[in-house]
Order: C-alpha cells, then structure tokens, then sequence
C-alpha cells in the first residue's frame, strides 16, 4: 500500500533533506579548517549526594545551594584554557607601573604560563611553540582596538586604556581562578612582613602571621572563588609556595629566609604586584560596599536597588577620584559582597509579605574589623615591594 504524501508532509520532508546538508557541509568546513574539535567536560556530580550529604550535616539548603553552584563553576574553571590574552590582561591590569615595554610584558607572561603548568591546568596555546608569539599579537591587536596605548619611547611602553580596563577585566577573568591562590600568597607574605616589621617581631612565628594572613583573604573572598575546605587550604598554600621557592622550609623560616623565598622569584619585587594587584578589584569592590553600609545602618533595601545605590554611590567616588580600579565598580562584584555579608550576619534578609528586604545590621566591632582587613590588603598594593621588604 502506497504512502499518500500530503503537501505539508513534503515541504517537512524538504526541509529535514536541506538541514541535513547543510549539517553534513558544516562539518565538512570544520573538519576543512581545523581539524579535530576537542570538547572538555568537568567531573560530574550527583545531586542526590550532594542533597544527602547537606541533610546529614543539617547545612541551609540555600547556602547548600550556593556551596554547589561554586564548586560547579571550579570544576568548569579547571578544565577551561587559560588565554594568553587573559595572562597578559591580568599583568596590564595588575602591574603597579602603568606602563611596561612589550619585552617584560612576555617575559612575565611566560612565567605565569609556567605557574599554569605547575598547578596541573592547561594553556590554549602550546607554551614552547606559539605561547610567546600569542602574547605578542595579541598586544597588538588589543592596541588596534583601543584597549591598550602605546607610548611612542624608547622603547615603546604600553598600558590598558583607563576607559576600557573593564573590558580587560572580563579577559582576565578567564584566568583569576588559577591565579587566586599565588595571588593570595603574594598578598599574605607582603601583609605578614609589614606587619611583623611595625610590632617589631623577630620570632619564630613568620609562617603562622602568614597562614593567618593568608585565611583572612579566604574568608574575606569566599563567595568570589571556591576554596579548599579550611583544614586543607594550608598545603594548597605549602604547594604553591613551593612554585616560588622549592628549596625554602616555609614553616620554620625565618623573616630574611621568607623574604629570600620569595626574592628567589621575585628578582624585580614590582613583579610581585602582578599577583598580589588580581585581587585589588575585588577587594575594592569590598570596601566601596562596606563603606557603603556602615553610613546606613538599620535601613531596608531591595536587592536590586541596593546594588543600584551602590554603582552610583562608587561612579561619585570614581569622579572624585578616589577609585584605584574603576573595574570595581560591578553588579556581579557587588552582588557576590551582599552574600558574603549576609552570610556573616552584616545584612539581614527579612520576608514582608512575598517581598524580600535587606537590613543593613548595626555596625560592630566585626563588621569593622573587616572593613579595616579590606583597607590594610588595598594598602599594600599603593606601596613598592621594595619598599616593604627592605
């Protein structure tokens, strides 16, 4: 028995034929241009453990919730290519001089490219044939879209365009979650020398000062990154301070041996401030919202005009010209601080009817003492290296 095809069953039957083509054609071309297409995927996870396991530790579902959204996000991060563009961003963004000649600006981004290789990630670019060429194109390039100025020197210095440092954000953001912990690290040692050297210290101690350095910058940053739980996070840090100086004992160093650790790395001491300096945006982002609560305890928000309030509050301080990264001033940045306080009780989510409101809770001795943490790390990335260590 014959099949009867309608004029509508026909014109479908067209159309599945041309899509089919048209499929076959573009993988042809892809195939034509770059031959294999690699796809990565990150460890799978299952929600039914993941549920069980809050239920069995009695953890808030909504903090459960948010604990699996970052761990979600690492485990995408950890599988994801760092850039050149995005190391060379970050070294732009980060460096305390405003300008640098293009032979240090390869120079640092092979040596950041080395880091990638030692903690197990991978770059896009093969470091050993192709790594430096792609830094150096992408100067240029990033020079041709109005990203970055080049001074006409001897020899020729280039710097990201105050304007467009946002844009450049966004490209270093593909990189920060590999960086974080030496970034951490650099911050943590340079705090931890400064204040050993203001009280006068010349115990034993340096690397006890330093870990607790180091976990205040955690805690501080935790709804930004996903961090190792806090009794692992000290050999995360063991093995990154290794990257820097395999041959130092950093728990039984003392403050010359520290200061040589890192001096092994560190020949040019500016040089730490390209690790140190990825977390200055954050940690001004930090204090802007913080500054920005203390003025107002007790009152309610919505979220929404919170963070409103918040950006118009930062663009006057930016015009007033007292914004060291206007990349600073960012919804998402803002956003993740509101958890963090909440989360510490600084802000008090309340329900009104099926409207939900934000409290800003009395200002204390807590909530002080984090606003000045946020201060001491800005501080430092305002002073030489050089200068501290010494």
């Amino acid at each position: 028995m014959k099949r009867v095809l309608t004029r509508k069953r026909c014109k479908a039957g067209k159309r599945e034929r041309e899509s089919a083509k048209g499929l076959i054609k573009s993988r042809k071309i892809i195939k034509r241009n770059i031959g294999k297409v690699y796809v990565r995927f990150a460890e799978p996870f299952s929600v039914r453990d993941i549920i069980q396991k809050a239920d069995d530790q009695k953890v808030d579902p909504k903090l459960a919730l948010q604990k699996t959204a970052f761990q979600l996000c690492k485990s995408i991060n950890d599988v994801s290519p760092i850039t050149p563009k995005s190391i060379e961003a970050g070294i732009l963004l980060s460096h305390r001089e405003p300008a640098l000649p293009l032979s240090e600006i390869l120079r640092m981004a092979e040596r950041m490219a080395d880091y990638v290789t030692y903690s197990g990630m991978s770059l896009s670019t093969n470091q050993k044939s192709g790594f430096r060429a792609a830094v150096e194109s992408t100067v240029k390039s990033l020079q041709k879209k109005g990203y970055v100025s080049v001074s006409e020197g001897t020899p020729r210095s280039y710097s990201a365009e105050f304007k467009r440092r946002v844009v450049l954000n966004f490209y270093k953001n593909n990189s920060i979650h590999c960086f974080v912990i030496p970034a951490i690290c650099a911050m943590a040692f340079l705090d931890t020398v400064r204040k050993r050297k203001e009280s006068n210290q010349r115990n034993n101690l340096f690397y006890s000062d330093f870990l607790q350095s180091a976990l205040t910058l955690r805690n501080i940053l935790k709804f930004e990154f996903f961090f190792s739980p806090r009794i692992s996070f000290p050999e995360e840090l063991k093995r990154t301070l290794g990257f820097f100086s395999n041959g130092t004992d950093w728990e039984r160093a003392s403050d010359l041996e520290w200061i040589g650790g890192f001096h092994n790395y560190f020949q040019d001491w500016d040089e730490a401030t390209v690790y140190a300096g990825l977390l200055g945006e954050l940690l001004e982002s930090y204090q802007l919202l913080m500054t920005y609560l203390r003025g107002c305890p007790g009152e309610e928000f919505d979220k929404k005009g919170l963070i409103s309030k918040l950006v118009r509050y930062s663009e006057n301080k930016n015009q007033e010209g007292d914004i060291s990264y206007p990349e600073s001033i960012s919804i998402q940045n803002f956003s993740n601080g509101l958890l963090s306080c909440e989360n510490k009780k600084y802000i008090l989510n309340e329900k009104l009817e099926e409207k939900s409101l934000l409290r800003v809770a009395p200002w204390n001795f807590e909530t002080e003492e984090m606003l000045r943490d946020v201060q001491r790390y800005l501080s430092l990335l305002n002073d030489r290296p050089s200068a501290i260590v010494q």
